[in-house]
C-alpha cells in the first residue's frame, strides 16, 4: 500500500503531526509520499516528495483544518482515493 501525506504547512503543530505520521508509516514499511509543499518543511523527507496532483497512492492522510481537508479532497477527487482527515 502507498499512502500520501499532506498537511497545513503554515501551522507548526500540523507539520509536526505529519512528520510523526510519515515516520510511523516508514518504520512500518509502508510506502509513503509527502506533498511537495510539506517537504519544504520536512527537509529530511524531500526524497519522497511529490505534487499532490501527481501522487500515485492508494489513500491520502490530510493533517490540518477543514480547509486543508477540503483542498485535498478537491485535488484527489477525480482519482477516487480514500481520504483520512486529521483536524
Amino acid at each position: 500500500m502507498r499512502i500520501g501525506v499532506v498537511a497545513r504547512f503554515d501551522v507548526e503543530e500540523a507539520v509536526e503531526m505529519a512528520e510523526k505520521i510519515v515516520e510511523f508509516l516508514m518504520e512500518n514499511e509502508v510506502e509513503t509520499l509527502i506533498d511537495s509543499q510539506l517537504a519544504t518543511h520536512l527537509k529530511q523527507h524531500e526524497g519522497i516528495a511529490s505534487d499532490l496532483e501527481d501522487m500515485d497512492v492508494d489513500m491520502v492522510v490530510a493533517v490540518g483544518g477543514d480547509g486543508t481537508i477540503l483542498r485535498t479532497q478537491g485535488i484527489i477527487n477525480r482519482k477516487k482515493l480514500p481520504l483520512v482527515g486529521i483536524n
